[in-house]
């Protein structure tokens, strides 16, 4: 691997993990176009390391102030991803050398980001009335959203980001949006929960890359290319983040539902 593929996989990464257009998928199509054969499980951890500490600085405020209560809550909706990615850890890790597959998720994203973005639309008329009542009642009651049956349908949904090609932060976003999670906390708790998710991954890279083959080892690329990497990762992670909660402030998702469904159509042409 180049200098230059690694900063451009950094930039794939921190884009496309945070965007709901899909790291996985990206990555997996950036390097079939560079004919990256097999990319070191190592350099993969550095790129989620890079991502990682995106969110780690952009929710740092969230993060200093979470509550035991919250912490529950994302703790519960983490548990479907990680009963999923054990069970079905073989079967995901044999999809991602099948470009075929994407068509099938790149369409499934587009479907759920075409339905939230539906709903984010039709709520612009949300009344003063209604959300003056929503403030007296977390106020009255100290009960701030989302609950616990939100949470934990937001945590089912995210099972599904296990695919390669369907985006988790659009899948979670979609699912807040679907669970009538207020608009404030949608963005929010959708990459709050990310946290145990990527550090998830990583542990999962960490393990199959001590108990798999030497060549995918530590030493495969030079430190520069992996710290060129996680550089990249985790700087264009931190403006995807900023993008995306501009688009959900607008109420807009379409755009990214319309570029999922290009991909789809893509892929069905030159795969």
């Amino acid at each position: 691997m180049q200098w230059w593929q690694a900063l451009i996989l950094g930039c794939v990464q921190g884009l496309t993990e945070f965007l709901p257009v899909s790291s996985s998928g990206h990555l997996q199509i950036t390097e079939h176009l560079f004919g990256l054969k097999m990319v070191p499980l190592a350099f993969d951890i550095w790129l989620h390391l890079g991502t990682l500490l995106a969110v780690l600085i952009y929710f740092r405020e969230q993060i200093r102030s979470m509550t035991w209560q919250m912490l529950s809550k994302i703790g519960l909706a983490s548990l479907p991803i990680f009963i999923g990615g054990f069970v079905f850890m073989d079967y995901i890790i044999q999809l991602r050398t099948d470009l075929s597959a994407l068509i099938i998720t790149y369409a499934i994203s587009a479907v759920v980001l075409f339905l939230a973005d539906n709903i984010l639309r039709s709520n612009k008329g949300e009344s003063i009335k209604f959300k003056l009542m929503e403030k007296i009642h977390q106020r009255l009651t100290n009960k701030y959203p989302p609950s616990l049956t939100q949470a934990l349908l937001i945590g089912l949904f995210q099972v599904i980001a296990i695919l390669p090609g369907v985006s988790r932060s659009g899948i979670t976003v979609s699912a807040g949006i679907f669970t009538g999670l207020p608009r404030d906390q949608v963005f929010s708790f959708a990459f709050l929960i990310s946290l145990p998710a990527i550090i998830g991954a990583i542990v999962l890279n960490v393990i199959q890359l001590l108990t798999g083959d030497s060549a995918v080892g530590i030493a495969v690329l030079p430190w520069s290319v992996y710290l060129l990497g996680v550089t990249a990762s985790a700087i264009v992670g931190w403006l995807a983040l900023s993008i995306l909660r501009w688009f959900i402030d607008q109420r807009i998702l379409w755009p990214f539902a319309i570029y999922s469904a290009l991909v789809s159509i893509l892929l069905v042409l030159f795969v």
